[in-house]
């Protein structure tokens, strides 16, 4: 949703706007990757919950600092947070029954 957003709305920061959340976001997979190639034995939902936190945390950061980058309006970024808020509450209630 965002980059069809982004390609509609942005003009001709989109390109550089897209680059930036598109490393953002490939950064914050890779903080997953030593709870996903951690040994099993010491997989723990503490240890999945640190790393989706400071996955999540990154993410938010780096986002924010991409809209700045770029001169996007801080409005885009409070609605992303809405976004990312919903999407976080959904999957704690649907995927993981959690809520």
């Amino acid at each position: 949703m965002q980059i069809i957003a982004a390609i509609i709305i942005l003009k001709e920061k989109k390109l550089m706007f897209l680059k930036k959340i598109s490393l953002t976001c490939l950064a914050g997979s890779v903080v997953l990757l030593p709870y996903v190639l951690s040994n099993a034995n010491i997989k723990s939902e503490k240890l999945f919950l640190a790393s989706v936190i400071t996955s999540v945390l990154f993410i938010i950061i780096g986002y924010y600092r991409s809209v700045k980058n770029v001169g996007v309006n801080i409005n885009w970024y409070y609605g992303w947070l809405v976004c990312l808020g919903i999407a976080i509450l959904l999957q704690l209630t649907i995927v993981f029954q959690f809520l």
